[in-house]
């Protein structure tokens, strides 16, 4: 799976890294006046600010199919809704990989995957058809009636019903695993996807994030220098540019930390948050920023659904999985577990394992306890992922720090 951290309480979930990559090519994003970084645990992070939106970004290595993966944050702190997407991104050297096109290479790899699938299971009912059947030789000889001498050989096939039939059995229980198993990382691997950025609206004073990923050309990759690149984003009125090195780690430019002085909104007469950005990476704890205040919109038409984390608390919310989910979206940790658990138990919503493990991730790397110890349960039993008690342990342990009686509990049972 991917790693995930946060950015001014927004999880992001970024794709999974080979190691032989993060060590041979990296991206360095060079800050500008408006624009402030820092690193954490060999991650960039980078805050950019413009007059109504501001963009937080967090960069990983690139994998060993020269894709590079860019997290984001996008705020907008203006009294407009405005859009964001790929369309609203442009790049040199880079090439901007669209939703569409890594849906379709998803699809492209089930397609292979069910294909070697199926040879499998044939060899596998093959090879079960004859498991009962035993094969032997003889040899003959003798003498006819008129003194003459003859001789020969011959085989006998013997076949055993009951091994047979315990062998299909065998055969069609490992097919169906596989299979099942397979179909499971089809579902992990699509809910993944969803975590790229697609066209999306930011109301007013809200905030969104999404990945981009960009196609490293063949010729960077295998550059001996750094190679620079530009990356724009539209942002309502604003522009965010982000300039920067891609190349050999070990041959580009070291990153010194950078701090903004706080910026005054306009719209709102509030602080905004500051640069550089510090998050939790692999649940490691460290301080977020502090996020833009969110006033309430003035029209109705601004925010069909109003919500407010004061009546999620006292429970006002109850059976409202649209409510729930207004508040999960604007990144709060306890309604995106709470939506996790309808979505589990399918509880007002479609029964989703997979979405129900998206929102355990997001709560979870926010530190909410619940939603580690849901999680944990998630892996321990096998429900939308595959089985792994390990992580099972990791995320018990994480919500019982944190004084989960259960998942202490649990985690004992398990023998962590």
């Amino acid at each position: 799976m991917g790693r995930q951290l946060i950015i001014a309480g927004v999880a992001l979930t970024l794709l999974p890294t080979t190691e032989s990559a993060a060590q041979s090519l990296q991206l360095v994003v060079q800050p500008t006046e408006t624009q402030g970084t820092a690193m954490v645990q060999g991650v960039q992070l980078l805050v950019s600010k413009a007059a109504g939106t501001e963009l937080r970004m967090v960069s990983f290595p690139p994998d060993d199919k020269g894709r590079a993966y860019l997290g984001f944050v996008f705020v907008n702190q203006t009294s407009q809704p405005i859009n964001i997407g790929p369309e609203y991104v442009s790049a040199t050297t880079l090439k901007i990989m669209p939703y569409s096109k890594l849906v379709e290479e998803q699809r492209r790899r089930e397609g292979r995957k069910k294909f070697w699938n199926a040879l499998a299971s044939i060899g596998n009912n093959a090879s079960a058809a004859n498991a009962g059947t035993s094969y032997g030789t003889f040899n003959y000889s003798g003498m006819t009636s008129s003194g003459g001498m003859y001789s020969g050989s011959g085989t006998v096939q013997v076949e055993n019903p009951y091994v047979t039939q315990l062998a299909r059995a065998q055969a069609a229980a490992e097919n169906e695993a596989r299979t099942q198993e397979m179909y499971r990382s089809f579902e992990q691997a699509r809910a993944d996807l969803t975590a790229n950025l697609q066209t999306s609206t930011i109301m007013p004073f809200q905030q969104i994030a999404g990945i981009l990923t960009f196609d490293l050309p063949r010729e960077l990759r295998k550059a001996k220098s750094g190679q620079p690149f530009t990356i724009t984003i539209q942002m309502g009125a604003d522009v965010h540019k982000l300039e920067g090195l891609a190349g050999p780690v070990g041959k580009l430019p070291a990153i010194a930390p950078k701090f903004l002085a706080p910026l005054q909104s306009a719209d709102t007469g509030n602080i905004v948050a500051t640069a550089p950005l510090v998050a939790p990476v692999n649940g490691l704890k460290a301080a977020a920023l502090t996020t833009p205040a969110e006033p309430k919109p003035t029209s109705k038409s601004l925010q069909p659904i109003q919500v407010s984390i004061e009546e999620f608390r006292r429970g006002y919310y109850g059976g409202q999985p649209d409510k729930i989910a207004a508040l999960a979206k604007q990144g709060y940790a306890p309604a995106q577990d709470e939506l996790g658990m309808l979505y589990q138990t399918g509880k007002g919503v479609p029964q989703s394992n997979a979405e129900a493990i998206r929102l355990y991730r997001l709560a979870a790397a926010q530190g909410n306890r619940s939603a580690q110890a849901n999680l944990a349960y998630m892996y321990e039993n096998g429900l939308g992922l595959k089985k792994d008690i390990a992580a099972a342990k990791r995320y018990y342990r994480l919500a019982a720090d944190q004084g989960d009686e259960g998942a202490r509990i649990r985690l004992g049972a398990l023998g962590g």
